[in-house]
């Protein structure tokens, strides 16, 4: 079986890979948005820029902690990046709102917001919250006696829905303008499929399961990027 070390040098390879990607694809973005002035090109740049910073963290997490051994880094660390994750998340949640319910996008964000700001208060004020200094993950204790911690719980409720809707709200899209136009439908397949593979990869974050598995499934972070961005600057149809 593989050592925790491996386990980092494995996560961190992919996430570095996924870093580099999501970088090239906000400032292509940001670019691309000063020439065309589209706001959904922006708000995924944005999203982009998020899921870098939140990743470049997550790294500095793991490389403090395996090579400095300082929990306490560790912790901090861990909570810049879960609080960009969470900006990332709320800007893929708008830009896939403002792609497929632009009349309905600023309300549905909103409403994400404030899902998000309650998962991210208990997650930053539990005082169960710890660090496994074995696999590096932070973990969580039963902060109301109910059998199971209570953090970890919440994100069912409230982080992992909203990691899941711009998921099937691209693929509903994709169907729905199948006949209409077909290039912008199969784009919005490949951006449903990318944002399945983040989901599919954070959510097993959050799980917190075996180190080796979790190691595994963060190949889809790098895999989401490669997908991003053929389908925001390759495909036929350069906009939404």
């Amino acid at each position: 079986m593989l050592d925790i070390e491996t386990y980092d040098l494995v996560s961190v390879f992919f996430i570095l890979i996924s870093i580099i990607l999501s970088y090239v694809i906000s400032f292509k973005a940001i670019k691309s948005y000063r020439e065309n002035k589209i706001i959904q090109t922006l708000i995924f740049g944005i999203a982009s820029f998020f899921v870098a910073n939140a990743q470049f963290f997550l790294v500095l997490e793991k490389t403090f902690l395996s090579v400095l051994d300082i929990d306490n880094i560790g912790i901090i660390f861990g909570l810049i990046a879960t609080i960009l994750s969470a900006g990332g998340v709320l800007a893929i949640d708008a830009f896939a709102f403002k792609v497929v319910f632009p009349k309905k996008a600023l309300i549905l964000t909103v409403i994400s917001g404030i899902i998000l700001l309650i998962y991210e208060g208990f997650w930053i004020f539990d005082p169960t919250r710890t660090l496994n200094a074995e696999t590096t993950e932070i973990i969580f204790g039963d902060l109301f006696g109910i059998g199971y911690p209570f953090t970890p719980l919440l994100s069912y409720f409230t982080l992992m829905p909203l990691l899941v809707i711009p998921v099937l709200v691209f693929f509903y899209f994709a169907r729905k303008i199948r006949e209409e136009s077909p290039s912008r439908s199969e784009k919005s397949w490949v951006f449903g499929l990318a944002l399945l593979c983040v989901s599919i990869a954070y959510i097993t974050e959050l799980l917190g399961i075996d180190p080796l598995l979790t190691a595994g499934f963060r190949v889809l972070f790098p895999i989401s990027g490669v997908l991003f961005y053929w389908a925001l600057f390759k495909m036929k149809e350069k906009e939404f």
